[in-house]
């Protein structure tokens, strides 16, 4: 200190606890991922599996169960909005974010980190996360399929995600992923998506929320299909209003290449996924050129 003689204790800031790191989708590429958790037809969330921080996730999860077994784990203070905490479901214990508080029924409405869903728990039901148990980055992506809607007014109460964790309708997110699905659709995605690895390219973000919309395409029968255009072609999803406006002017920024009957254009491989582009597809179709070389796991 004596030194720096301009610095002083009271001016240095030591945080005790280690700034979470939420993993992305890279843009401009496809992305392999899988569903951890399938909210909707629409929204759900994925995770990397050959990001090189993913393989420490199980041993996270079997620290974190024998930790909190005991009874000595510290109980939560005072909930608050957006506190990270340690919450039990499915016999285990996961990393978790307080979305919500209800003073009145002292629950909190949570979303698990790394393998996204949303849980109602009692409050007292929560623990105290370790600080060492937020080094490992987030490993779960919320995500929502680009330029549908659902072709329907068919509401979900609740259903299960991926892994299992109980998932809400109305949750917290944005307005394009919380727009209800049937479970028609939702079970469509999840057949055409469990058990397999997807790539994802990312085409927007939500306004409101900068979750990235997303093109998710799967295998078939060795054939690639693009989910986002199955869902339309089997009468679940349509065009959402400026997409399908976009395709019907003559200003689009769709790819004069071939268009579908739905009227989902299909885009050249040079193409880029972001919205920035005049030349960026409205909602892409499978051709030959659609780089995707994933296989089911």
């Amino acid at each position: 200190m004596e030194k720096v003689p301009f610095i002083s204790a009271d001016t240095i800031s030591c945080a005790l606890r280690p700034e979470p790191f939420h993993l992305q989708l890279v843009e401009g590429i496809n992305n392999d991922v899988c569903i951890s958790s399938l909210v909707s037809a629409g929204h759900f969330f994925v995770q990397l599996p050959s990001h090189p921080s993913h393989a420490s996730l199980t041993s996270l999860n079997l620290l974190m169960n024998t930790t909190y077994s005991s009874s000595q784990a510290p109980l939560l203070p005072a909930p608050v909005e957006n506190a990270l905490v340690a919450a039990p479901a499915m016999g285990g214990w996961f990393r978790a974010q307080i979305l919500a508080v209800d003073p009145v029924t002292a629950s909190c409405t949570v979303k698990f980190v790394d393998y996204g869903g949303y849980l109602s728990l009692e409050t007292a039901a929560l623990r105290q996360i370790r600080a060492d148990f937020l080094s490992l980055p987030f490993q779960a992506i919320e995500c929502g399929l680009a330029n549908i809607v659902p072709n329907n007014n068919t509401s979900n109460n609740s259903t299960e995600g991926e892994s299992g964790l109980t998932v809400e309708s109305e949750t917290p997110t944005s307005s394009s992923c919380s727009t209800e699905w049937s479970e028609e659709a939702r079970g469509l995605v999840h057949g055409l998506t469990s058990g397999h690895i997807l790539q994802a390219q990312v085409y927007d973000y939500d306004q409101n929320t900068g979750v990235p919309m997303v093109y998710l395409y799967t295998l078939r029968d060795s054939e690639v299909v693009l989910v986002n255009q199955e869902l339309v072609e089997r009468g679940y999803a349509k065009l959402h209003e400026e997409a399908a406006s976009l395709v019907s002017s003559t200003e689009t920024k769709v790819s004069p290449s071939t268009t579908t009957s739905s009227g989902i254009s299909s885009p050249s491989s040079e193409q880029s996924t972001t919205p920035e582009s005049d030349t960026t597809p409205i909602l892409a179709t499978v051709n030959e050129t659609t780089p995707l070389t994933a296989a089911s796991t």
